[in-house]
């Protein structure tokens, strides 16, 4: 072989070699990160480079292999920062926890809280005289009540029909009766004896805390209610276990709503009039702190599913804030 090919050949052999130098440290020196978010419709950026869109989450980019610093950008949310580092050829998962941005303001409407209600006269044929506990549901075509002249407990319909539905014999009053959403379940509460009562089946049965429950409140999802022992003591208390489980939590259910089937909204008051909104999700006993604001007395709270937002009365400026969820 001639010195020329044999310089050629060494030549396109350094070339090969640079090519495949240049390949693996630049276009194969590459990892994939995967970013968890917890939205959708953001953005996340590598050190402070472009902006790169993420329409779904979780959300996926080449970078080349090395510590990174990324950014995380949303409207309306937090803009938590992180850092990772990526490996060539391999993937690399980050969890970022962005926070909903919670602003509180005055509130256009006056929303009306389940307690200021007006309640439909008794239906008729009743007296009060011969009524020892009672309750509407929620539509209010559907009256519940003790009768005290059988001491049996009763629906009445819209229609006027009577069924009856078991027999509360020997209570001594007051007896409150807290009817669940779906109206198949109804809890009677008398001291520190609750009775759960079987609409459809006409059952009861009698169960004896070790407290007086305060603040009872049904679960959206009919299975459990919560209440509150002591002062602001959080328990559950399971409608087919029969038990009652100490939540470790002190949140006063007087001041608090549902968001949804397992997660309260609510307030509590501090010091210098501070108020603190939290929401607190039973399934996975996750709380989380929305809110907190100095010289904001509150009073009360509801809230609109439909429209999602929350309402708030603060007793200083006499008037409703709100607060989109």
């Amino acid at each position: 072989m001639s010195d020329k090919k044999q310089k050629i050949i060494a030549i396109a052999a350094i070339i090969a070699l640079i090519g495949l130098v240049l390949i693996w440290f630049y276009p194969l020196n590459k990892g994939t990160v995967v970013v968890a978010a917890g939205v959708t419709d953001y953005q996340i950026r590598f050190d402070g480079k472009e902006w790169i869109p993420c329409p779904a989450d979780p959300c996926s980019a080449k970078i080349g292999t090395g510590a990174h610093n990324v950014d995380f950008q949303k409207e309306k949310y937090t803009s938590p920062v992180a850092q990772i580092t990526v490996k060539r050829g391999k993937l690399s998962a980050l969890t970022l926890k962005p926070k909903k941005i919670m602003e509180i303001r005055p509130a256009n409407i006056v929303p009306q809280l389940p307690k200021d209600e007006e309640m439909p006269p008794l239906p008729p044929g009743l007296s009060a005289d011969n009524i020892l506990a009672s309750v509407w549901n929620a539509t209010k075509d559907k009256f519940l009540y003790l009768d005290k002249a059988d001491n049996r407990l009763k629906i009445m319909d819209a229609t006027g029909k009577t069924s009856p539905v078991t027999v509360l014999a020997g209570i001594a009053p007051p007896l409150g009766l807290i009817w669940s959403p779906d109206e198949k379940k109804v809890i009677g509460g008398n001291g520190r004896d609750l009775y759960f009562i079987n609409i459809e089946e006409g059952a009861r049965k009698k169960e004896a805390l070790e407290f007086e429950p305060l603040n009872l409140m049904w679960s959206p999802g009919n299975g459990y209610l919560v209440l509150n022992g002591g002062k602001d003591g959080l328990y559950r208390l399971d409608w087919d276990a029969r038990q009652t489980t100490a939540l470790e939590k002190e949140i006063p259910l007087a001041q608090s709503t549902w968001l949804d089937a397992d997660t309260l909204l609510y307030f509590t008051m501090g010091e210098g009039s501070r108020a603190s909104i939290q929401t607190y999700d039973i399934a996975n006993n996750a709380q989380e702190s929305l809110i907190d604001k100095y010289d904001f007395p509150l009073d009360a709270v509801t809230y609109d599913k439909e429209a999602k937002k929350a309402y708030f009365h603060n007793t200083q400026h006499g008037g409703w804030f709100e607060m989109e969820m």
